[in-house]
């Protein structure tokens, strides 16, 4: 009798973590929205947890993510007119730290789509660069635990000099980023942020993160305001149902879902 009692009592519980593992990812997407202040600056947009790890990106421009902008030539001078554009946005290849070796050189940003070594995670996040209009951006993300993530978005452009930042004939201002973040959840989360957190290598040798200063003048507004914000994530989970279900008739336990 009592055997019988604790086989049930370990199947139940057993059960009861199977499910609780199997809902521990959370699917969903993402819908960030800017405004570009013209339509030639790159952008990219990234997702880092808490600790500052780098979990994938979500969008891209077409010259650094499909057309090997940052990764074309076996010469390590950046400055010639068709050298690699490293300088273009250092702090996601940096963190993102995948080392390309197609040209002799370690490179840390993709090859062309052309290319054999052109990696799996760039064609789909890939697209064209925005125009001036405001610009919505809806990705399917990796499942991910439950918590608050980073998102970033780092933009660069180039030709944008002032007296404190002219390096070459088009090596000026240096990238900059916003940071926000959202939690990961069974319902939709949203965050909105106006100021960048700093700016990147001018070189593109590091993917140190810069704080703002007074050497930034013109580049702080290659992102336009949006009514009090410049930069807008939304994050929405795919299906709740299931996993409410389960809240509602096992309300004694305690689970960080």
């Amino acid at each position: 009798m009592f055997k019988k009692h604790y086989s049930f009592l370990f199947l139940f519980v057993l059960s009861l973590g199977n499910r609780s593992f199997s809902q521990d990812l959370i699917h969903g997407s993402l819908k960030c929205t800017f405004k570009p202040e013209n339509n030639w600056t790159q952008f990219v947009i990234w997702i880092e947890d808490e600790s500052g790890k780098y979990i994938e990106t979500v969008f891209i421009t077409n010259f650094i993510g499909r057309r090997g902008g940052g990764n074309r030539i076996s010469n390590p001078n950046i400055d010639t007119q068709t050298g690699n554009r490293l300088s273009a946005l250092p702090i996601w290849a940096q963190k993102r730290g995948v080392v390309d070796t197609t040209y002799g050189l370690d490179n840390l940003y993709p090859p062309a789509a052309s290319q054999p070594s052109y990696p799996d995670d760039m064609d789909a996040v890939s697209g064209a660069t925005p125009s001036q209009n405001v610009q919505t951006k809806i990705q399917r993300i990796s499942p991910l635990l439950p918590g608050v993530y980073n998102i970033r978005l780092e933009v660069n452009r180039s030709y944008d000099f002032n007296p404190y930042h002219n390096y070459s004939f088009y090596r000026g201002q240096p990238s900059l980023v916003w940071n926000t973040t959202f939690h990961v959840r069974d319902f939709a989360d949203s965050n909105t942020v106006s100021d960048y957190l700093g700016y990147g290598s001018v070189d593109g040798s590091t993917g140190e993160i810069h704080p703002l200063d007074e050497t930034i003048t013109t580049a702080a507004d290659l992102l336009q305001d949006m009514g009090g914000y410049k930069f807008k994530i939304v994050f929405t989970p795919e299906n709740t149902s299931v996993q409410n279900n389960f809240q509602q008739f096992h309300c004694d336990n305690s689970y960080a879902l």
